[in-house]
């Protein structure tokens, strides 16, 4: 039966979700059986060794180029061609013993100084007449008597002094022609803030008197006026007064009219009295204001006459000051110029005495150099070495730098003899913890002792290594043996023969730190689903070691997997991944 649409969907939905279940358990499933693995390859990866019996030969092994102590360079002083080479390395030889064969010619050196000393001659004869030299210095100089370093010293001491006192003395002058300059601008600066400070007197103010007496004027002119009038009213009551009081009998005067009178003459006449009272005191108070005013004008005439005798006085001091400054200037500057002349003329004279000096050591110069020239030549004509270099000491050929047919080169070394008698030594580099059990006087054996019948070899010196002074030690040995020639290298041991321990770990594997020396063992731990290793601390003691293994004294049974390296810092109990483990 055919499925419909909406029943094909619905069971397309149920497979997704079947599908999707499936694969949800799956990854779970793989999660969980290899979470074990995938935290394994997190850990730290260790590699490991076997703590197991073995053999430990403390000794130290070296090898060194053999150098001899104090060999003889036979360093010729002239630069020769060789005819033939009459000695080979290895060979014993005598003083006086011929060594090189010559051939007859004069050295490159005595060539080159017959040349040198011709040159001198010429530039010493051009020297001569510069025109900056003098006869007097020419003279000294070929007679040989060319002044000495310390006459030189001396006489530029005596130029350089008097140039310095001179130049001291011209400072001194500058400097006291500076301090009379400050010290006179103080003073007469002085002078000048207090002339400056007397400022003109002004006339006097009398504008407050003379506005008082022209008030008053006015007042005394309004009381004039006002009192005229009032006499007018009352002159003719006063006459009518006197007229009633001077009626003669039978007339009888009128009481009634006298004291009407009498009244209208009150008011009148008590006014006149103040009129005449006020003009007083106005004319007063005017004779006070003409005296203030007169007061007022002397005083400020009298003030500023004292004001200008008093600027005249300063400037007069002023004047005389600025007199006495202008003379002690004059005198200063004239000492000033003479001390510049001094310093000018202390200036030439020493610039000739350095030329002069400086011309006589360079002809003195010239002249030694010609002398030595002719000395070397001289001394090369003696020295030469004939047809034969030979040797100077009896002792063993060690090196020939030179063939038949090559330049033998002065100063360079054309042979090395060691002297019989002499030892030879050689150096080597050890670790600063091996150095510890050497010291001087140790005895020191052949590596391969079968070469040799007769070596006889002692530690001379155990010194910090140039090129690591802070973790190397650098061994000196000396070496006594007739088979033993410079330039050979041997190797050598020093330090007890091998010896078997119970238990032995690669050096790599010890550990230390404040505790003590230990080392890091790895325990196995099994689980369902893989084995676990954890690092374990063991404490251990060391009893010997060599360069590649250490003999230990630890409580373990043996054969445990002991930590050699590690990817990383690891600790007691942390858990660790083996690296031929493969997890």
């Amino acid at each position: 039966m055919a499925l419909s649409r909406e029943e094909k969907r619905a069971q397309k939905r149920k497979d997704l979700v079947k599908n999707i279940l499936i694969v949800f358990l799956a990854v779970m499933l793989a999660l969980t059986f290899f979470s074990g693995t995938i935290q394994n390859w997190s850990l730290p990866e260790v590699a490991t060794a076997y703590v197991q019996s073995g053999n430990v030969s403390p000794q130290i092994r070296a090898s060194g180029v053999v150098e001899a102590d104090d060999p003889y360079n036979i360093e010729p002083k002239e630069t020769r061609r060789i005819a033939s080479v009459a000695v080979k390395v290895g060979d014993e030889v005598k003083q006086g013993d011929v060594l090189f064969v010559l051939e007859g010619q004069e050295s490159e050196e005595l060539e080159a100084a017959m040349k040198e000393l011709q040159e001198l001659e010429n530039q010493f004869d051009l020297a001569l007449f510069t025109g900056d030299v003098t006869d007097e210095i020419i003279t000294r100089v070929r007679n040989g008597q060319s002044g000495t370093t310390s006459s030189y010293q001396q006489r530029l001491r005596e130029v350089n002094d008097a140039y310095n006192n001179a130049v001291a003395a011209d400072t001194q002058a500058a400097s006291d022609l500076e301090l009379l300059k400050a010290e006179y601008d103080v003073k007469l600066g002085e002078y000048d803030v207090q002339i400056s400070a007397i400022a003109p007197v002004a006339a006097a103010d009398t504008t407050g008197y003379t506005i008082a007496n022209a008030e008053a004027e006015a007042e005394l002119a309004k009381l004039s006026a006002e009192e005229t009038e009032l006499q007018a009213k009352v002159t003719p009551l006063q006459a009518q007064l006197d007229a009633e009081n001077n009626k003669v009998p039978p007339e009888v005067p009128d009481q009634k009219v006298i004291d009407k009178l009498e009244k209208e003459l009150e008011k009148p006449k008590k006014r006149l009295s103040e009129i005449s009272a006020r003009r007083q005191e106005l004319q007063n108070a005017i004779a006070n204001n003409t005296r203030d005013i007169a007061t007022a004008t002397a005083q400020n005439e009298q003030q500023r006459l004292a004001a200008e005798q008093q600027k005249a006085q300063l400037e007069q001091q002023r004047a005389i000051l600025e007199q006495e400054y202008n003379t002690k200037r004059l005198e200063l500057e004239a000492r000033k110029t003479q001390t510049g002349v001094s310093v000018e003329t202390a200036k030439t004279s020493r610039e000739a005495a350095i030329s002069n000096i400086q011309s006589e050591l360079t002809l003195s110069g010239k002249y030694e150099a010609l002398s030595a020239a002719v000395e070397k030549v001289t001394k090369l004509q003696e020295q030469s070495l004939g047809s034969e270099l030979v040797s100077p000491v009896d002792g063993r050929v060690t090196s020939i730098n030179y063939a038949a047919g090559q330049t033998m080169q002065a100063g360079e070394t054309a042979a090395v003899i060691q002297i019989s008698g002499k030892a030879m030594t050689m150096k080597f580099s050890v670790t600063a913890e091996q150095a510890k059990s050497l010291k001087t006087g140790d005895v020191v054996d052949p590596q391969d002792s079968w070469r040799y019948s007769e070596f006889k070899a002692v530690i001379t010196a155990v010194r910090p290594d140039p090129e690591d002074p802070g973790n190397r030690r650098q061994v000196t040995v000396s070496i006594d043996s007739p088979e033993v020639q410079a330039g050979q290298t041997v190797n050598i041991r020093i330090g007890e023969a091998q010896k078997n321990y119970e238990m032995t770990v690669p050096n790599s594997a010890i550990k230390e730190d404040n505790n003590g020396k230990f080392i890091l063992i790895v325990q196995s731990k099994s689980s369902p689903l893989r084995n676990r290793y954890i690092a374990r601390r063991v404490d251990v003691e060391v009893l010997a070691q060599d360069d590649t293994t250490t003999a230990i004294n630890a409580a373990i049974e043996g054969y445990e997997y002991v930590i050699t390296t590690s990817t990383a810092m690891i600790t007691a109990g942390q858990e660790v991944r083996l690296a031929e483990s493969g997890y």
